[in-house]
């Protein structure tokens, strides 16, 4: 929230909250949301916490003519850097149930060997885009 200033942070602290909130504290998400509220210092932050909300779930909320803070735009830039092997892992581990998956599970979700699961795995792991430098 340092971006955002100490005056404005203060004047609105019910605001930063729940911006907080509809971020679930997700840093990526934090930092897409606190650069739209630096790039429009007269939007205030009541309006940005609630933009979440009003589009429902989507993404929608965030999108934007600045690539730069245009959620879509910033989550697609890994998602860019893969190979097509593993762009497609990528897309069907949003079938398979729960947050983790080894990589027997993985490479049968795929079709392809374990070993090669796991490269795919680590290739996934490092375009991650609180992994990517």
């Amino acid at each position: 929230m340092r971006r955002l200033g100490g005056e404005r942070v203060a004047a609105a602290p019910q605001a930063v909250a729940d911006v907080i909130t509809v971020c679930a504290g997700l840093p990526l998400a934090l930092a897409v949301v606190t650069a739209r509220a630096a790039t429009h210092p007269g939007f205030g932050l009541a309006a940005l916490a609630g933009e979440p909300h009003d589009a429902r779930g989507s993404l929608d909320a965030f999108e934007g003519p600045d690539t730069t803070t245009d959620i879509r735009a910033v989550f697609s830039w890994p998602y860019h850097t893969l190979g097509a092997d593993a762009a497609r892992l990528f897309r069907l581990l949003g079938v398979q149930p729960g947050p983790d998956i080894a990589a027997p599970a993985a490479a049968s979700l795929v079709g392809l060997s374990v070993p090669r699961a796991r490269r795919l795995l680590l290739q996934l792991t490092r375009a991650h885009p609180c992994q990517a430098s």
